[in-house]
């Protein structure tokens, strides 16, 4: 076994040492952060004047961002 070969198969030990074990779920909750900010951006359009169809197509976005965070936590828990 050559250096550089040595080196590539340590790479995943090193790798898991270097980055914090909750790095995974900070990243994934900063992902919600930035889905719920979307969600409150949707839904103060669903505030303001809007017609029916504007609020259903709101329902649906918001509808599709809660689903996206809740596949965020799948693999988490």
């Amino acid at each position: 076994m050559n250096c550089v070969t040595a080196l590539i198969s340590a790479l995943p030990v090193m790798r898991s040492k270097m980055v914090p074990a909750d790095w995974q779920e900070t990243r994934m909750c900063e992902k919600c952060r930035e889905i719920d900010l979307k969600i409150e951006h949707y839904r103060s359009f669903a505030l303001g004047p809007a017609d029916n169809l504007a609020r259903q197509s709101i329902k649906i976005l918001i509808e599709d961002l809660e689903a996206e965070k809740a596949a965020l936590h799948v693999g988490i828990r």
